[in-house]
C-alpha cells in the first residue's frame, strides 16, 4: 500500500541520517586492545525465519535460495550508508555472504568493527573454540575480528550442527560433562584467541552473574563485553547484572 511505501522510505531516510551522524562509541576494558572502542549501533545479521517460501531481508542459512545474497546486500548497504559495526555469529550460517558484503562495500577493513560469536549450536570447549575461530576468519575472509563472544553460557547441539564437542567437559555424552568446567575451558580458549591477535577483544553473551563469577573465581582475564537483550520498560529486572558488569568494567 501507499502508506507502507511511505513508511519504508522514511525508515531508509532515518537510517541514512543515523548512520552518517557522529556515531557514539564506548571504550572497552579488560580483555581488549588498548584504545579499542565499541560503536553504539550495529547491524545484526541473524535471520527472521527458515521458511523457503518467504523472501526475508536477511536469512539464517545460505542454503535457502537467495538468502545469502540478501544478507550480503544488507551488509553492503549498511556500510555504504555509514554504519560501521557488523554483528554476526558462526551459528547464523551466512558468514561467507557477510564477508562478501563487507568486501563489496568498498569500506576499508580498518574502519569496520566486526563482532562474531562461537557456539551455541556449534561445539564449545578449548580445541573446538579455537577451531571455530579459524573457521570464522576463513568464512569472512578476514585476518582478525574486532570482538568475538561466547554466544551463550551453554552448548546446545542442533539439527544444523549435531556434532558433539571433543572436550570431555562439554560433551553431553561424556561422564566428565560439567557446564561450569565447559565454560571455563571455552573461556581459556577465548583468552588464547585474544593473545594470538585473532580478536582485538573477547567477551561473552547472555551470561548471568553466576557465569561471570566463575571466570573471576578461576582467576582468568575478564571479558570486555557481556552482550545481553535489554528492554527499557523492564530495566529493573536487569539492574543487578548491569551493576555487576559495571563494577568489573564489563560493557
Amino acid at each position: 500500500t501507499w502508506g507502507a511505501f511511505i513508511m519504508v522510505v522514511l525508515c531508509v531516510l532515518l537510517l541514512a541520517a543515523a548512520a552518517h551522524a557522529a556515531m557514539p562509541s564506548f571504550p572497552l576494558q579488560n580483555s581488549a586492545a588498548p584504545g579499542l572502542t565499541y560503536p553504539a549501533v550495529g547491524l545484526g545479521t541473524g535471520g527472521y525465519g527458515l521458511d523457503s517460501s518467504i523472501t526475508y531481508p536477511e536469512c539464517w542459512i545460505d542454503e535457502i535460495p537467495g538468502c545469502g545474497e540478501r544478507a550480503a546486500n544488507a551488509t553492503k548497504t549498511w556500510l555504504q550508508l555509514g554504519g560501521r559495526r557488523v554483528d554476526n555469529a558462526d551459528s547464523y550460517f551466512n558468514q561467507p555472504y557477510i564477508g562478501q558484503g563487507i568486501r563489496e562495500s568498498g569500506v576499508p577493513r580498518a574502519q569496520i568493527f566486526i563482532t562474531s560469536k562461537v557456539g551455541p549450536s556449534n561445539p564449545l570447549g578449548y580445541n573446538d573454540t579455537l577451531a571455530q575461530m579459524a573457521q570464522i576468519k576463513s568464512r569472512l575472509q578476514v585476518a582478525y575480528v574486532d570482538l568475538v563472544l561466547v554466544h551463550w553460557p551453554t552448548y546446545s547441539p542442533s539439527a544444523l550442527s549435531p556434532v558433539e564437542s571433543t572436550d570431555p567437559y562439554c560433551n553431553h555424552k561424556s561422564k566428565q560433562f560439567n557446564e561450569t568446567l565447559c565454560r571455563l575451558s571455552t573461556w581459556r580458549a577465548m583468552v588464547k584467541i585474544f593473545q594470538a591477535g585473532d580478536a582485538r577483544a573477547i567477551g561473552v553473551s547472555n551470561y548471568r552473574i553466576s557465569d561471570l563469577q566463575e571466570i573471576i573465581d578461576a582467576g582468568l582475564p575478564l571479558p570486555a563485553v557481556n552482550q545481553c537483550p535489554f528492554h527499557i520498560h523492564r530495566s529493573s529486572a536487569h539492574q543487578a547484572l548491569r551493576d555487576f558488569c559495571k563494577q568489573h568494567n564489563i560493557l
